[in-house]
C-alpha cells in the first residue's frame, strides 16, 4: 500500500522523471537508521521541520540537490558504483522539495533503485509509467492538493481524495473510494465497485454546468455516499436524504433526492441530473452530473 501526499498541484499521469534528473547538480548516499533519515532530511532542508513518516526498515538514503530545490530518496540496501550509478537496494519513500517546500512525498512503496534510475536517464517516459504503476499497484491512498490535480489510482483499491480545485481523478482498477473535495471535479471510477464521496453539499455545484461529473458511473454496481450529509437544515438532528425517483422536491423539509435524463438517448452528449434538496422549498441544494443515461434506484445510493 503506498500513500501519496501531494502538496502543489500537479498532473501525476504525466509525470516525466527525467525532467528531475536533467535538473540534480548534486548527490550522496548515506547509511541511515529510520530516525536517522528524518535527522539527515531535516538537515538539508528537505524536511523544514515537518515531521514525515518514514518507512520502517530503512539502512539508506540519497539526497539529490536540483535546481529548484531536491530530492530525498529512502530505502533498504540502496548501492552505487564507482560512477555513482545504482547498482541494487529497494526505494521505499520518496520525498519532492519544490523552490516553495516539499512539493510530494510517496511512502510505503516498492519500487527497485535500479528501474527508478533507468526510468530518471532517460526522456522516454513509458517507462516512467511502468515506475507509477508498481509504486500503486496496490490499495493506496492518494491525498492531493488543494489545487487542479490530476491522478490516476491504478491498480487495487484505492482511496482518493481531492481535497480543493478542479481534480481530474480516475480510480483505475478494483473497487475505489473517491472524494472529489471542493472544486468542479472530474471523477471517473474504472472498473470495479467504485463509491463516489461527498461530505458536504458544497463539493458539488448548483446546476449541470457546475456540478461535479462522474463519467462511468454503473447502476447497480457503483455508489454515490452521502451519508455525511445532514439532509435536512430545517429539521432537528442528523436526517438521512429519502430518494424519490423522478418525482419533484416536496415542501415538507425532509432530505430528498431525485434524477432526471437530459437530451435525447442515444446522443453523444446525455446526462443524467441527480439533485439533493436539503430545506423546503423545491430548488436543489446540490448537483451531481452523471454521464449518459443511467436509471437510479436508492440502491445506488448510500443515504
Amino acid at each position: 500500500m503506498a500513500d501519496f501526499v501531494l502538496n502543489v498541484a500537479d498532473d501525476l499521469t504525466s509525470i516525466n522523471l527525467h525532467e528531475i534528473f536533467a535538473s540534480v547538480s548534486y548527490a550522496q548516499l548515506y547509511d541511515v537508521t529510520p530516525d536517522q533519515a528524518v535527522q539527515l532530511l531535516a538537515q538539508v532542508g528537505i524536511i523544514g521541520g515537518v515531521a514525515y513518516d518514514i518507512s520502517e526498515g530503512v539502512d539508506s538514503a540519497v539526497i539529490l540537490e536540483t535546481d529548484i530545490g531536491g530530492l530525498a530518496l529512502c530505502g533498504e540496501g540502496i548501492s552505487f558504483s564507482n560512477a555513482d550509478v545504482p547498482t541494487g537496494g529497494t526505494v521505499t519513500s520518496f520525498i519532492n522539495l519544490g523552490s516553495t517546500g516539499v512539493q510530494s512525498y510517496f511512502y510505503y512503496i516498492n519500487v527497485s533503485a535500479v528501474a527508478l534510475y533507468n526510468a530518471m536517464a532517460t526522456v522516454s517516459t513509458a517507462d516512467d509509467a511502468a515506475i507509477f504503476a508498481q509504486a500503486f499497484s496496490g490499495n493506496d491512498y492518494f491525498t492531493l492538493s488543494r489545487g487542479a490535480d490530476k491522478a490516476n489510482g491504478m491498480n487495487g483499491n484505492d482511496v482518493m481524495n481531492g481535497m480543493g480545485g478542479a481534480d481530474t481523478l480516475i480510480g483505475g482498477a478494483g473497487s475505489d473510494r473517491i472524494i472529489g473535495g471542493a472544486g468542479r471535479d472530474l471523477m471517473t471510477g474504472g472498473t470495479g465497485a467504485d463509491r463516489f464521496v461527498f461530505t458536504t453539499t458544497g463539493q458539488t455545484g448548483t446546476s449541470a454546468t457546475s456540478a461535479d461529473r462522474i463519467t462511468d458511473f454503473t447502476h447497480g454496481v457503483d455508489r454515490i455516499d452521502l451519508h455525511a450529509i445532514d439532509a435536512s437544515t430545517v429539521l432537528s438532528g442528523e436526517d438521512a436524504f429519502t430518494f424519490i425517483g423522478a418525482a419533484a422536491f416536496g415542501t415538507t423539509g425532509k432530505g430528498e433526492i431525485r434524477f432526471e435524463h437530459v437530451d435525447a438517448a442515444g446522443t453523444a452528449s446525455d446526462f443524467t441530473l441527480v439533485y439533493l434538496d436539503t430545506d423546503a422549498d423545491t430548488a436543489a441544494e446540490a448537483v451531481i452530473r452523471l454521464n449518459g443515461l443511467v436509471t437510479l434506484t436508492a440502491a445506488d445510493f448510500v443515504l
